[in-house]
């Protein structure tokens, strides 16, 4: 398996980049339910995967510039695109695209550091996998 490399990753909101450098990404609980088959008379249980996926969530790290505008938390759900450029080193782009929306925001200033944000957007629907 090859090595992959986050560098060059980008977050797309609709049809606008997003205007915060990225400094970090994960995608959380992307999960289908676990639903129980066991019957009172089985001596082992017995799981199915249940026909509702969650795509989960995304949370990111950017580096805050005050001056451009929050995030609209709750607002309506819009296209993401998941841009994961910097994979192979090829030029190859491989993209997911869900819709979903701005659940939280957190700012942090420290003294003598930067000023960052931690985004979480909610994934809404199914998730597409593109390679460009």
């Amino acid at each position: 398996m090859a090595l992959h490399i986050g560098t060059g990753t980008t977050i797309v909101f609709s049809t606008s980049l997003f205007p915060w450098t990225i400094t970090d990404l994960s995608w959380d609980d992307w999960s289908a339910p676990e639903v129980d088959g066991t019957a009172l008379a089985d001596t082992v249980r017995t799981f199915a995967s249940g026909e509702v996926v969650d795509a989960g969530s995304i949370t990111f790290e950017v580096n805050f510039d005050p001056t451009q505008a929050l995030p609209i938390v709750g607002g309506p759900s819009r296209q993401i695109d998941i841009n994961f450029s910097g994979t192979t080193g090829a030029g190859t782009t491989h993209n997911y695209v869900s819709n979903g929306f701005v659940t939280n925001v957190s700012l942090r200033c420290p003294i003598g550091d930067k000023i960052s944000a931690t985004v979480r957007v909610k994934l809404t629907g199914a998730v597409t996998k593109l390679v460009t």
